[in-house]
């Protein structure tokens, strides 16, 4: 096995390990690199393991130089990242390791991070890669909807008997005119509620750009009115959602209820196995996400550093919490709108 460069020869094959891959998400896909590239500028570092000249293994991610802190990052502004092979070893992942180690050392860069890093069994990547134990996250595996309409909480249920009641409208639609007047306003809002800062327009424009084949958007109407909007993304037989954009007058009728069952019945008609509900940070999330008939399972961040381990290895919940806090109460949502992006390009996430 050899590990080299990415390069564009390799794209379309790149691509194809992605999909047949179980644990192949969108954010491993060429697309995305694209997306982060064309949005926030950062260096794309793509590297990938060939035996006999054909792929077995792959490493996205981005050298990120701010005044947040230096780092490689797999992925930025998303759960999941890591490596994928099709068998892994710690002989294999050693190698890795090395070139990992060139690339920090280049780059006089501390350490690498690793968001979730699934795509290799976890005993494995513990004995290569210090682990840090953060959260869980939450996936439903798809059957039929019959089957799981029958597994979900009643209180799902009734939330979504109630929309529907309600004269909701459920549409599945994306280009570039319903992100931009449809999804992204209710985007900004539900921003300025959570406390923070959102992404620029373009993020989600060269989302469609880049990966439109793999972009769905579930929209929920009332009289002519968008307000909610359900975001995911589709890699092989896993759906992907990312985001929840409401506007909270309405939350009554149960939008969004309705918007995630509309996605999963659209799932399960269409032949995908998993539906992921991403990480599982509070306890609310994981009631919420508990009552679908969703597995928990632990989300780890996985660190190499260039030196040692003299560099204390920190999340950042704490500095989240306080620019939370700074956002929601002095930032309107028009100046968020303009300002936002450069502070997600500091923080990377």
């Amino acid at each position: 096995m050899r590990i080299e460069e990415l390069e564009e020869i390799n794209h379309e094959e790149w691509d194809r390990f992605v999909k047949t891959h179980k644990e192949g998400r969108f954010c491993h896909l060429i697309g995305y690199r694209d997306v982060i590239k064309n949005t926030y500028g950062y260096k794309d570092s793509y590297w990938i393991a060939k035996n006999r000249d054909k792929i077995i293994g792959i490493f996205p991610s981005f050298i990120k130089k701010t005044l947040f802190g230096n780092r490689i990052i797999s992925q930025p502004f998303t759960e999941y990242g890591g490596p994928l092979f099709k068998v892994c070893s710690v002989e294999k992942l050693l190698l890795l390791k090395e070139k990992i180690k060139e690339v920090l050392k280049e780059y006089k860069l501390p350490f690498l991070e690793i968001h979730g890093g699934f795509g290799i069994p976890r005993p494995l990547m513990s004995q290569v890669f210090v682990e840090k134990a953060l959260h869980k996250c939450a996936v439903l595996k798809l059957t039929t909807s019959k089957d799981i309409w029958k597994n979900v909480d009643y209180s799902v249920r009734k939330a979504i008997q109630k929309a529907e009641r309600s004269e909701l409208k459920c549409y599945k639609k994306v280009d570039e005119e319903t992100i931009l007047h449809k999804f992204y306003p209710l985007y900004l809002l539900s921003m300025k509620r959570f406390g923070t800062p959102p992404h620029p327009e373009e993020f989600y424009l060269n989302f469609y750009k880049y990966l439109g084949k793999n972009m769905k958007l579930f929209l929920i109407d009332f009289k002519g009115k968008t307000i909610s909007a359900l975001l995911g993304f589709t890699t092989g037989k896993r759906i992907h959602i990312i985001s929840i954009a409401s506007n909270n007058k309405y939350w009554d009728m149960r939008p969004n209820d309705l918007a995630h069952w509309e996605f999963v019945k659209w799932g399960c008609k269409n032949g995908y196995k998993v539906f992921d509900f991403g990480p599982v940070r509070y306890e609310g999330q994981m009631r919420y996400k508990k009552k679908w008939g969703c597995g928990l399972y632990d989300y780890p961040f996985y660190y190499i550093c260039r030196k040692h381990l003299s560099m204390p290895i920190k999340g950042g919940a704490s500095c989240s919490m306080k620019l939370a806090i700074l956002w929601k109460k002095m930032i309107p949502l028009k100046l968020g709108a303009l300002i936002g992006q450069y502070i997600r390009r500091e923080i990377g996430r």
